[in-house]
């Protein structure tokens, strides 16, 4: 058997009744959080353009746009609301374990291709939920097996990668695909995954196309699977064949054997919830500076010097003086250390709404004249993803203020609750949303599995 025919059976195999309590109920959570981002992005640059293109291009009424409730196909909805979840630099981030000792790519981006596909077959809401549970099983095996998410970058791709090996399982299994045509869905769209780590280099500009990381692969990744369905093949030894994804892609480094084995457990209670929209790498950082500007009444005029010990990984991929020092766009902003230090000194937090990341905010010269004063030191020894960041300040008057972090808020080891999740939700949506419209979104999710159709969800998201 192949690995595409197990994980085929695995797909076929799962149902709602096997889920344990507390796994539901974090897929409710995973659900909210990622809507939130979603909420959040709906009215960016990159969201604008696509729904401008889908308005303008048509197709069948499927699917729900995120804010706006513009109907269009089910492709075109996971492209758009993914691009829109992305764009937040909100969404979660799989942990290996509950140690929280090797980052994993973010799962929750599967999320608006299962909203997608989920409308357009009127799927329940206990259909969604053992979705969720999953996309975000397969895809963190995945990179389990391919040795953690930073790995497959290492030659030269980025890990959204497996969203094209997995979105056509996930989003199959609404559509009762059999277990041959799954298999085909998988051997199609694996065949055209591909993503460049230009998309999202430390020593590039970082541009909208950034945003289409996950979203493009799962617009192919649907599109295989109705192919599929109408009994377009693909082959099945997409992985181990000659020249397949683990010999080419991953350069031989999958353990096949780890893939193709199912779980002991479930993963997606092993997830990050961001606290802040900014790389995860940074959120110790503005954690750490948040409570330095709070307790020492620090104002960007009383600071001298910034000096910021962390990974070396964090000066590679957002410490880059040519390109993350004074960034130019919103996706590179979010990425910088530099900028996210300045903005939480200046305005005492990275806040939850997006102001912040503005072409004229990036411009502001009081930023600049913050980030002047700081300094990254990449610590030699600190070489893992749960490595601590540490922040040195002296102001003006010759004080020195020190903070450390290990495990920032929302880390698995130090969690957000329901009710910090709520508030991330109002922090995201609530320039868009009323409070009434956000408790029916509240409402819908709490309620997830009783819902008969998934439109009663998807039908609270309109912010007009």
């Amino acid at each position: 058997m192949t690995i595409s025919e197990q994980l085929s059976r695995e797909t076929r195999e799962l149902t709602f009744d096997t889920l344990p309590d507390v796994v539901v109920h974090e897929s409710k959570r995973r659900l909210l959080d990622t809507l939130a981002c979603g909420i959040a992005g709906f009215d960016s640059p990159p969201s604008r353009a696509l729904q401008a293109l889908f308005k303008e291009t048509g197709g069948p009424a499927e699917a729900t746009l995120y804010g706006s409730g513009f109907r269009t196909s089910a492709m075109n909805a996971a492209l758009a609301n993914g691009v829109m979840v992305r764009f937040s630099e909100a969404m979660d981030l799989s942990l290996e374990s509950a140690n929280g000792v090797t980052f994993h790519g973010h799962p929750g981006e599967v999320i608006p291709s299962i909203l997608a596909v989920g409308e357009r077959q009127h799927s329940s809401g206990k259909d969604i939920i053992t979705a969720i549970v999953l996309g975000y099983q397969l895809l963190n095996r995945l990179s389990y097996a391919m040795g953690g998410g930073r790995a497959i970058e290492h030659n030269g791709w980025k890990n959204e990668i497996r969203a094209g090996l997995i979105v056509p399982l996930v989003v199959g299994k609404l559509m009762g695909l059999t277990e041959q045509q799954l298999v085909n869905a998988v051997g199609i769209s694996g065949c055209f995954s591909s993503g460049l780590g230009l998309l999202d280099h430390g020593s590039e500009e970082v541009t909208m196309s950034r945003d289409l990381r996950f979203p493009h692969h799962a617009y192919q990744a649907i599109l295989a699977a109705l192919m599929a369905q109408k009994g377009f093949e693909g082959p099945s030894r997409v992985y181990e064949g000659h020249n397949g994804f683990n010999e080419v892609i991953s350069r031989g480094k999958i353990d096949l054997a780890l893939l193709s084995q199912s779980d002991g457990e479930f993963n997606i209670l092993y997830t990050w919830t961001k606290a802040y929209p900014v790389n995860i790498r940074l959120l110790g950082l503005t954690e750490i500076l948040r409570g330095m500007v709070r307790d020492h009444h620090l104002t960007p005029e009383r600071v001298a010097r910034i000096r910021i010990r962390t990974t070396q990984r964090v000066l590679e991929g957002m410490g880059n003086p040519g390109t993350h020092r004074y960034p130019q766009t919103k996706q590179t902003a979010d990425q910088s250390a530099y900028y996210v230090a300045a903005l939480v000194i200046a305005d005492g937090t990275v806040r939850l709404g997006l102001d912040q990341f503005t072409a004229e905010r990036m411009r502001d010269p009081k930023l600049r004249a913050v980030i002047d004063k700081i300094e990254l030191i990449a610590v030699p020894e600190w070489k893992t993803d749960d490595a601590p960041t540490e922040v040195e300040i002296t102001t003006v008057d010759g004080a020195t203020h020190s903070g450390r972090v290990d495990h920032p808020k929302g880390h698995v080891r130090n969690p957000m609750t329901d009710h910090e999740l709520r508030d991330k939700f109002r922090g995201m949506a609530s320039r868009l949303m009323d409070e009434a419209k956000i408790k029916k979104v509240f409402a819908a999710i709490d309620g997830l599995e009783e819902l008969k159709d998934i439109s009663k969800l998807t039908s609270t998201l309109v912010v007009a």
